[in-house]
């Protein structure tokens, strides 16, 4: 696979590595208290690095807006990477390409950290969407190849989201966009849909369509209604027999009663018509239906949709409904429609355009052009439904106004759902628009609804180690305590364990983290015997130890030396 190159990339390949950890602080929580829901501003490459900790390998979804790189935006590069090809970019806007012939430089190397980031954070199952268009698009599928690996591409979608069409090339009135469609281990979706018996899993997906008024009936194996594909019967778009294999040219019996099908070849050359058989007759006798196929237009006889091994499995697995009027259709558990890769405007019953994003934005804060282009929610709703887990925390990195969280809350409302959102967002409406309109959605707005939904607002903390390589005394010793425990079991510290000095157990381990900034502790037999946890094995953070190795051996006792021996993410 071909690698793609620009200016600077060996200097960022692994900064994703040299990017100082950072805690975030809670500065305040709405709604509801036991939402687990998180908006976050800060720079989204640090935010990435702070949420290692709890969230590595555990998102199932993220879906990511980033920069087009259009030239109009004014995004700045700030990555304070140490060479002077990058140095000289930092704090700069980047401009249209002409007067800025680095633009596509930068926004590589903004981006590839950040990816990096989000591969380590999305679990084994997981799935990752990235909006993008023209300017960036060729790129970003070749980065998104060397991180993810071109096996893990799944898909990419063309959205229209401006019928209309934007005048922003000389030539043609655009009307679409993309959204590449990723997976972190394509074993594992595989597994994911065999768990979830979700044979479509990335062609199934549920709207509101006041269209679709297929009648809803029941079988012995539940719900289904008839869907639009035909599999035998008179219809203008089956390939004639006289144009096909003949071992296709056949029709079929069935006996409700025993649910029996059986299949007779019956079609006559010399005619061109299906002949019934003197089997057939005879199945007519005790009681079969006949089906055949014949196409509208020409009143020719055509051959089934589906090959007979096909049929064989689709009737095995419940999945054919026969109708006394001669046809055959599939039938539709789901109530679903099928998406394709064009997400073509309302055609699936889904509203993706920018402008109608914009109009709800107007409606939500009474006022015209708060943001000024805005996903569809309706649009980010459609995506997040494409993965059958509803007990899953979704992430967006880049979160703009809001829109994935608001989405998320829909969806919740909808199906009582259990999916979390995580909005990180850099610039200063962090607050003023995309934590307030989550506010908005849960206190209900216009014709809607309130919405039983929380989150905590937070910001980037301290450093957990200062320039020179030191632990920062500043951080205080509750976050280094949550800090090392998440580090050590993957799991939260336990809110009984925030005070003192014990931080949980795990596995059969006691941890414990001595640390007092300004102070200096010592693993001695004095500490020794203040520990009461009574566990097989423990972990023990401090300065110093005096305890000999013998007798770290006897107590089962595991030192590890601060901040020497304190993992850096």
């Amino acid at each position: 696979m071909p690698n793609l190159d620009w200016i600077a990339k060996k200097k960022i390949i692994n900064h994703h590595q040299e990017v100082q950890f950072r805690f975030l602080n809670p500065k305040y929580s709405f709604g509801e208290k036991s939402s687990e829901n998180k908006i976050i501003q800060g720079d989204n490459l640090t935010v990435l690095k702070a949420l290692l900790p709890q969230y590595e390998g555990q998102i199932k979804l993220i879906y990511l807006d980033p920069p087009y790189n259009t030239g109009k935006e004014g995004w700045v590069y700030n990555d304070n990477v140490n060479d002077p090809q990058i140095q000289k970019w930092l704090g700069e806007v980047v401009g249209p390409e002409g007067e800025d012939l680095s633009r596509h430089d930068k926004w590589l190397c903004m981006m590839y950290p950040r990816l990096k980031l989000i591969y380590k954070l999305l679990s084994e199952d997981g799935i990752v969407f990235i909006s993008i268009d023209d300017h960036e698009f060729k790129n970003l599928k070749h980065i998104m190849d060397e991180i993810f690996g071109e096996a893990n591409f799944i898909t990419n979608f063309a959205v229209e989201n401006n019928p209309k069409g934007r005048k922003n090339n000389l030539f043609v009135s655009e009307s679409y966009e993309y959204c590449l469609l990723y997976c972190k281990d394509k074993r594992h979706i595989s597994n994911l849909i065999k768990e979830n018996e979700a044979k479509k899993f990335f062609k199934d997906i549920v709207f509101d369509n006041e269209k679709d008024k297929r009648k809803t009936q029941i079988d012995n194996h539940g719900e289904f209604k008839q869907s639009k594909r035909q599999v035998l019967g008179n219809n203008k778009s089956n390939p004639l027999c006289s144009k096909s294999n003949l071992d296709r040219c056949f029709t079929i019996y069935y006996l409700s009663k025993s649910n029996d099908m059986i299949f007779i070849n019956e079609y006559d050359t010399n005619s061109d018509s299906y002949l019934q058989t003197e089997e057939g007759k005879s199945l007519v006798k005790r009681g079969y239906f006949r089906y055949l196929g014949y196409n509208k237009t020409t009143k020719k006889p055509s051959i089934p949709l589906y090959s007979k091994e096909s049929l064989i499995e689709m009737h095995a697995n419940n999945s054919l409904y026969f109708k006394e009027d001669g046809t055959i259709y599939e039938k539709d558990r789901k109530q679903s429609m099928q998406i394709t890769s064009l997400l073509t405007n309302k055609k699936f019953g889904i509203d993706l355009m920018t402008e109608s994003a914009k109009a709800l934005l107007e409606q939500m804060f009474k006022t015209a052009n708060k943001f000024p282009n805005p996903k569809n929610v309706e649009f980010i709703k459609a995506l997040i439904s494409l993965y059958p887990d509803t007990n899953i925390t979704i992430l967006d990195p880049f979160a703009g106004s809001g829109t994935t969280g608001h989405a998320v809350m829909e969806l919740n409302k909808k199906d009582n759902g259990n999916r979390k959102f995580i909005l990180v967002e850099m610039n200063n409406y962090a607050e003023s628009i995309t934590a307030e309109r989550i506010k908005i959605a849960i206190n209900g707005f216009g014709n809607t609804n309130p919405i039983m939904s929380g989150f905590t607002y937070y910001e980037l903390g301290q450093e957990l180690f200062n320039e020179k390589g030191n632990l920062n005394e500043d951080i205080g010793p509750l976050y280094l305590k949550e800090y090392i425990y998440f580090i050590e079991t993957k799991t939260q510290i336990l809110s009984q364990n925030k005070e003192g000095y014990y931080a949980g157990s795990s596995n059969n381990t006691a941890y414990f983290v001595f640390y007092e900034p300004g102070k200096s502790s010592c693993l001695n037999h004095k500490l020794l015997k203040s520990i009461l946890i009574k566990e097989e094995q423990y972990v023990i953070y401090a300065n110093t130890c005096t305890l000999s190795d013998e007798e770290l051996k006897r107590f089962n006792i595991s030192f590890k030396k601060i901040p020497r021996d304190i993992v850096r993410i």
